[in-house]
């Protein structure tokens, strides 16, 4: 292959109608592509001696990749093999479920499409952004350097029937001979429109897509009726799939110089199914356009004819042995399915290589030299290649891509939403038992705090029972004592003057540890010998809570009842007490404390 930067002279006189047929038609143009760098027109390359282009719907695909990247596809094998491997990305990309996904995911948020941002034409544009990557119409042209085939990415008007084009920088209309009216073409400069958006329009098959809407502004310079206001542009191969008729326009109106067109036709191939499901919308509108399309092709060769051009007819329908797939494969070929859905690497392989070949034949046959390698069968037995082309024939339904990040988010959402939907039901039913519940509890509850209050009050009440008798006992014992010191003629402490004559009892409550008490116990024994249960810290109660204090029933106890107050803060168990407390019913000689944190 040339590697030449020279300027190309403009009497290239070689055509290239690139026709329909989704991304199988794209892949099976690439082995076409590859056929024309390998035959030989004089003294270049057939490929380099192409001079305009004419694509519809899968093949624009192609078409607008070659044209902006025309050097390396005409340059080094290393050159043509990057570039095929970008096709080959978007191929096995999934584009159509991708769009669904997004587009599915725009209804549900609603705000993309108050944005403009939520048709399915939308989402397909951004799907080829990741080919063209922001190229417009005006980088068709190339540069001074090296000139590019002139190339026409064709559409259909939704509205007017006409057949419409885009070229480097240009919008046009083409009108055939009607009546009284001769063949012209009414256009308007478009250098600013992205090459995305042109493709789209020219593959945006009715029965999936609905029509992609061309403003008056992003024209410029519009001079012409027909192009003022809105134009809605869908797929080009609803007029015309094979993208012939505008080259027989061109030629016709002296705008075109090839004398010999390679017509690439990888469309929907017509055939007679006696047991064909048509249950759903879009087959039946896809058997409807596949009879329109057939009624146009069959009339194509024999208007290219009458036009003086050589034909170099290239049908995927053909077979070629260089492909090194058997006959019924072959075959087989023919009736995969014409949509964006994901091609996998093997099923790819085999178009690519079945262009290539198919290409080979029909330009050896039509009188090029073809020198360049020859096609590689795919690696997989015969029996795979079959089964693949096979299985690639159905039309696969609406599916969720493990690859693609918007299939969790929709997941996501509906996860959302029946878990709205359900906790909704569920609240309506456990609303009423909720209030039910809770007047029971409340009913519950109340009883329970008014046993609590009669257990407590009776506790209370057992335990000063049981402390006035410990107490009766120890004055009884102390009584004794007394007379039998008195008795053996040993002086008897004056009461109230010895913290032995007092018995102490401790009641204590709140956070307060039993380790706690246990070590105050010990050091109120130590000054206040008389201290029942002061070894184990007392009595734990709950109406000791709040209470810092020292409780007496005799006047005479006061003191003592101070001396203990005063030896309770020097222990650090509580911070501060309250002055002592006179409390009826209480024992003389018997002191009560009562803390709490």
């Amino acid at each position: 292959m040339s590697d030449s930067n020279t300027s190309r002279t403009d009497d290239a006189s070689l055509a290239l109608c690139l026709s329909g047929g989704g991304l199988r038609a794209t892949l099976f143009h690439l082995g076409v592509i590859q056929s024309l760098r390998a035959a030989r027109r004089g003294d270049r390359s057939a490929l380099e001696s192409i001079g305009e282009i004419y694509s519809v719907s899968g093949g624009s695909i192609l078409a607008a990749h070659l044209v902006l990247n025309w050097e390396k596809y005409c340059g080094s094998e290393d050159d043509f093999q990057s570039m095929a491997k970008q096709i080959r990305a978007l191929a096995y990309r999934d584009i159509r479920n991708r769009v669904v996904r997004r587009w599915i995911g725009s209804i549900l948020l609603v705000l993309p499409r108050l944005l403009g941002r939520g048709s399915r034409t939308y989402w397909l544009e951004r799907e080829y952004e990741s080919l063209y990557r922001g190229a417009k119409l005006k980088d068709l042209a190339g540069d001074d350097t090296r000139a590019r085939p002139r190339l026409h990415i064709l559409s259909t008007s939704f509205k007017s029937g006409e057949m419409c084009s885009f070229s480097a920088g240009r919008f046009e209309i083409s009108k055939l001979a009607r009546d009284d009216r001769p063949l012209q073409s009414d256009g308007a400069p478009a250098e600013s429109i992205r090459v995305a958006f042109a493709v789209t329009a020219s593959s945006a098959f009715p029965p999936m897509f609905p029509p992609l809407r061309l403003s008056e502004r992003m024209l410029d310079k519009v001079e012409v009726s027909d192009l003022q206001g809105v134009i809605d542009l869908s797929d080009g191969g609803v007029y015309d799939n094979l993208g012939a008729e505008k080259l027989i326009h061109d030629k016709a109106t002296g705008q075109s110089r090839a004398d010999a067109v390679v017509l690439s036709n990888a469309g929907a191939s017509f055939r007679t199914e006696q047991n064909a499901s048509l249950w759903d919308i879009v087959s039946r509108n896809v058997r409807a356009s596949d009879i329109m399309m057939r009624r146009v092709a069959d009339n194509t060769d024999h208007r290219i004819a009458l036009t003086g051009m050589q034909l170099v007819d290239i049908r995927i329908r053909a077979e070629a042995d260089e492909s090194g797939l058997d006959s019924e494969t072959q075959k087989k070929l023919n009736k995969i399915r014409t949509d964006l859905d994901r091609f996998p690497p093997l099923l790819a392989d085999m178009l690519i290589v079945h262009g290539h070949a198919v290409g080979l034949r029909m330009l050896r046959k039509a009188g090029f030299e073809a020198c360049g390698s020859e096609p590689m069968r795919p690696r997989a037995s015969a029996k795979r290649l079959g089964e693949e082309a096979e299985y690639a024939a159905r039309r696969a339904a609406i599916t969720l891509g493990a690859s693609d990040w918007m299939t969790y988010a929709l997941s996501a959402f509906v996860l959302a939403l029946f878990t709205a939907f359900f906790w909704s039901a569920a609240t309506s039913r456990l609303t009423y038992l909720l209030a039910e519940q809770q007047e029971t509890d409340l009913k519950a509850a109340q009883i329970a705090r008014i046993a609590a209050a009669e257990e407590r009050a009776t506790n209370e009440s057992q335990l000063r029972e049981r402390l006035d008798v410990e107490r009766k006992t120890l004055l009884t014992e102390n009584e004794g004592l007394k007379a039998k010191l008195e008795a053996m003629g040993k002086p008897v402490a004056e009461p109230g003057k010895d913290n032995a004559d007092y018995q102490v009892w401790i009641q204590f409550a709140g956070s307060l540890t039993r380790e706690q008490m246990k070590e105050f116990g010990r050091s109120v024994q130590r000054k206040w010998p008389n201290a029942p249960g002061a070894q184990r810290g007392g009595e734990r109660i709950a109406s000791a809570a709040g209470k810092r204090e020292v409780r007496y029933g005799d006047r005479d106890d006061e003191d003592a009842a101070k001396r203990l107050t005063a030896d309770i803060v020097a222990t650090g168990l509580v911070p501060s007490m309250e002055s002592p407390k006179f409390i009826k019913g209480i024992s003389p000689r018997s002191l009560e404390i009562w803390v709490s944190p």
